[in-house]
């Protein structure tokens, strides 16, 4: 079978939210499987700046805008949440839960929360919100409740986090196939190029 594409996203990462409409896409172009690795973005960049990382807020204010551009021609909804970060610890915990016994759940529920937080503009830093932006599964409150606490669920996100850190992770989107790694969304077209075989003029030596 293919070495999957590894894909590290985090539900607080707008730049994540466009690339996870995009990279199953260019994975079945190539013929490669999509690992989804959904990672609270924040507790990988303690590692490397553990006193935190303060952002200018001319850069902040520059950010919303541009990924407001970005959702716009892409044809993307987009709806800047009331909260920053608008997503909480549990919301990972969900997609491993979910995804135990299938793993596509992983990819699905994620995909839903980011509809939620970047689409319609939710915070989901409640369970409670999380279980509301579910609702489209049939998930009931309790479900929903259960996988949040889930020691599986939590168990998953924790070896995620270590191996995006592991991986080099500075930012999300982070993406890495056989060992080669791309951050942004605006990098999908460097890893087309990569898994097309053009490897040298991507490492910058074409």
């Amino acid at each position: 079978m293919p070495q999957p594409i590894v894909f590290y996203s985090a539900f607080g990462s707008p730049f994540s939210y466009v690339a996870a409409q995009m990279i199953e896409d260019v994975a079945a172009k190539h013929g490669r499987p999509v690992l989804w690795r959904p990672v609270r973005l924040s507790v990988v960049l303690k590692r490397h700046y553990p006193n935190g990382i303060a952002i200018p807020p001319d850069k902040l204010t520059y950010w919303h805008r541009d990924i407001a551009r970005v959702c716009a021609l892409r044809g993307l909804p987009f709806q800047r949440p009331p909260v920053i970060p608008p997503e909480c610890a549990e919301a990972y915990h969900v997609c491993y839960a979910f995804g135990r016994h299938d793993p596509t759940m992983v990819r699905q529920v994620a995909l839903a929360l980011f509809q939620a937080i970047w689409g319609q503009g939710q915070a989901l830093t409640t369970v409670e919100a999380i279980a509301s932006a579910l609702a489209r599964f049939q998930l009931s409150r309790a479900q929903v409740l259960q996988a949040a606490s889930d020691l599986y669920g939590q168990a998953e996100h924790e070896a995620a986090i270590q191996a995006a850190h592991d991986s080099g992770m500075i930012g999300s989107p982070w993406m890495v196939v056989d060992g080669e790694p791309f951050w942004g969304h605006d990098r999908l077209d460097y890893l087309d190029r990569w898994l097309a075989g053009n490897t040298e003029v991507v490492r910058g030596r074409g």
